[in-house]
């Protein structure tokens, strides 16, 4: 048993920095959201929505960034074959970036993935309805450092969210997917 949690002891040392090596990073992010739902075989785009969001996480070394709590606000009209809507979606969740986040660096690319609940809303008329879903997305950016600890950048993210259904739209199965492109200012970091 001492053996066991010796060794679980040494692997959480090992895996998770300790506060000296991680930095806390925040970001703000505001851009355009062009969604798409598919509800079974009949697929339509909705008009060019916005995305704002805030995220707080931590640098963990010079190529690893862990964005632990993101929240962002979604919404977009739709007047299409599924009908005439609003879909707003509340997406709370976590992510990773990998890239080059060097402070001698101007330029920081990046790649991202995550996965989080997505509340989304389908107000049609008076009639709004509210869903739970999982929502993951992948993505890709880049930072230019503007000094040690603000950097500004541009960031595009593909997010899909699979719901059983979504108010009135018909069919059994409803993904609402959106391709998402802003300015992202981050503070903090190393």
């Amino acid at each position: 048993m001492q053996k066991v949690a010796a060794t679980s002891l040494l692997v959480a040392l090992l895996a998770f920095p300790s506060s000296v090596q991680a930095s806390l990073v925040g970001t703000a992010f505001g851009g355009v959201a062009l969604p798409k739902i598919k509800a079974n075989s009949v697929e339509a785009d909705g008009e060019t929505g916005y995305d704002f969001g805030v995220s707080l996480g931590w640098q963990l070394n010079d190529w690893l960034r862990w964005d632990a709590f993101e929240f962002h606000y979604i919404s977009a009209n739709h007047a299409n074959a599924l009908g005439t809507f609003t879909s707003d979606d509340l997406a709370l969740g976590s992510g990773a970036r990998i890239g080059i986040f060097k402070r001698d660096w101007r330029l920081n690319p990046y790649i991202s993935a995550g996965v989080g609940g997505s509340r989304i809303s389908h107000e049609q008329g008076p009639v709004i309805a509210y869903e739970w879903a999982l929502e993951w997305n992948v993505g890709a950016g880049v930072e230019f450092q503007l000094d040690y600890f603000t950097a500004v950048g541009v960031r595009y993210r593909y997010r899909s969210a699979k719901l059983d259904t979504l108010g009135n739209i018909p069919g059994s199965k409803v993904e609402l997917s959106m391709h998402t492109i802003g300015i992202e200012f981050a503070f903090g970091g190393e």
